[in-house]
């Protein structure tokens, strides 16, 4: 490969010394750049051939041309290796980015309305029931007009991470709009997380010391409220807005 700089040379004491004694016979090492080459001529370098060689080589262009060889096979496996590994991140970051909510790294609606229609299915088939509670952060575009967006944005990470603190490693929580979330809990837990995400957010501070932050909340569960994810979803936000209209940090719904 152009520009690459092969060379073998002989082993001296010193080296021995930095081997631990551990040359096992070798007395010279022939090394080889590991280059590769794209379609547009541009070189880069994968890595380091060293090959240990018990006897000095008579014709040394001859031992690097067979080494250089080699070097070229392991070059293209390296570097395929490289953009296999960088796909497979890539396509981990997409998946991510179109799974999750980026402010608060939960689920975003798209998941969430998967993972409902999913649980209905299973709960239609079983005859159990799936529970839906809404929430929705009191006031917070209020405290963002006032305050600044970085505040509620901050408001928001808080609050989600609470939120995923106190549900069950079976739920799943996930960002519903720019002040709500939602959780989907299989069985008839809904009622039993609601109060307790309200009371753990009850207890955060803002930030800048500037008050409480409360959540109101609707609960609903299938097949009750709902014989299906649109009738569900259209019952927690009618159970969400009866506990707005009621005072900050009121559940409504399903008892």
């Amino acid at each position: 490969v152009r520009g690459r700089r092969s060379e073998i040379v002989t082993v001296t004491a010193d080296m021995t010394s930095a081997l631990a004694g551990r040359s096992g016979g070798i007395v010279a090492m022939g090394i080889v750049p590991l280059v590769t080459e794209d379609a547009t001529g541009s070189q880069e370098v994968q890595g380091l051939l060293v090959a240990g060689l018990p006897a000095t080589p008579g014709d040394p262009v001859v031992t690097l041309a067979d080494l250089e060889a080699i070097g070229d096979l392991a070059a293209a496996a390296v570097r395929g290796a490289r953009l296999e590994q960088a796909l497979v991140e890539r396509s981990d970051w997409y998946d991510r980015v179109a799974h999750t909510d980026p402010l608060t790294g939960l689920a975003n609606r798209r998941t969430f309305d998967r993972m409902l229609e999913l649980e209905l299915a299973r709960a239609g088939r079983q005859g159990s029931h799936v529970s839906v509670a809404i929430f929705d952060i009191d006031g917070l575009a209020a405290i963002s007009a006032s305050m600044g967006a970085d505040v509620g944005d901050d408001i928001l990470r808080r609050v989600a991470a609470t939120l995923a603190d106190s549900v069950r490693l079976v739920d799943t929580v996930a960002r519903y709009g720019g002040d709500e979330f939602i959780v989907l809990a299989p069985g008839s837990a809904g009622r039993t997380v609601a109060p307790r995400v309200v009371d753990a957010v009850a207890h955060l501070d803002r930030a800048n010391g500037a008050g409480s932050i409360s959540l109101s909340a609707g609960v609903v569960r299938f097949p009750d409220d709902g014989a299906n994810a649109e009738e569900l979803l259209t019952a927690a936000g009618e159970a969400l807005s009866a506990a707005k209209a009621t005072a900050p940090g009121t559940i409504s719904g399903r008892s």
